[in-house]
Order: structure tokens, then sequence, then C-alpha cells
């Protein structure tokens, strides 16, 4: 079966997988902190404790994290870790005959506009329940939508 002929995912398994994916982005962030913060003391500050990162520094951080973890998986799996344990897949909607995977730039603005839609509580997200084709604004900006695929587990 075409991924383009298998439905469109409900929005509580993608929040869902969005749970299941944040823990491991904090497992992820707090182990690059912890060899992080050492290095960047001895570095930056000639050995003495840095204190508290600048908040724009922490949460460039975490944004290139959340980065470098989804476009990873987009890319080269079309599912996160997450994604996989409830059966989603991300489908290239410009290429999606020949299953395509994401641009880096496609990641970028699905990423951005998830962040801007959390930003308006959740409101991109919550869009998906009245739109006709069951997508977030990120789905539509991007040209791509999650699919739910039972076989994927």
């Amino acid at each position: 079966m075409s991924d383009l002929n298998l439905p469109t995912a409900p929005l509580w398994r993608r929040l869902a997988a969005m749970v299941y994916d944040l823990f491991n982005i904090l497992g992820i962030s707090f182990l690059l902190a912890a060899m992080l913060i050492p290095l960047s003391s001895h570095l930056l500050n000639n050995g003495e404790p840095v204190g508290e990162l600048p908040v724009s520094v922490a949460a460039s951080y975490f944004f290139i994290i959340i980065f470098f973890f989804y476009s990873t998986f987009w890319r080269r799996k079309r599912q996160t870790l997450g994604m996989k344990a409830w059966g989603l897949i991300i489908v290239n909607e410009l290429e999606p005959k020949k299953r395509k995977q994401l641009s880096i730039g496609q990641c970028m603005l699905r990423i951005a506009i998830g962040f801007f839609s959390i930003g308006l509580a959740g409101f991109g997200f919550w869009w998906a329940l009245w739109d006709k084709q069951e997508k977030t604004w990120h789905d539509h900006a991007s040209f791509t939508r999650i699919v739910f695929n039972p076989n994927t587990k």
C-alpha cells in the first residue's frame, strides 16, 4: 500500500509520540550538558564554574538538540522512536511516490512552526481537529503528513 493511501494519524497518537520523544530528547540533553558544561568551564572561564547559562543560550542549545534529533530520524527512517512506537510515519507530500526523504529545509520549517504552535497554547496542533485533511500548521507549511501504519511496529 502506498503511503499516500494510509490514513492521517489522529492527533492523540501524534501527541503521544511527542511525549515519548520528549523523554529521549531530555536524556540526550542531560548527557550532552554533563559533557559540555565542564568543557566550557575549562575553555571559557579559566577552569572556574560558569554559573547559569543565559536563557538565550540554553534555549538555543535545546532547539539545536531537538532539530538534530528530529531531522536525523525523519531523514533516515521517516520516523522517530516515539513515532515507531505509535505506528506513525512522516510522508513527504512533495515527492510521495518516490518515498523521498525530507529536506533539511522541510525539517527546519516543521520544527520552527511546531515551536510557534506550542507557543500559542498548541493552537497549531489543535488546528488538526478542524482541518479537512487533519493536518497541523507545520504539516501544511512543510508539505508533509503524519500517517498511521500499524505495520511499522
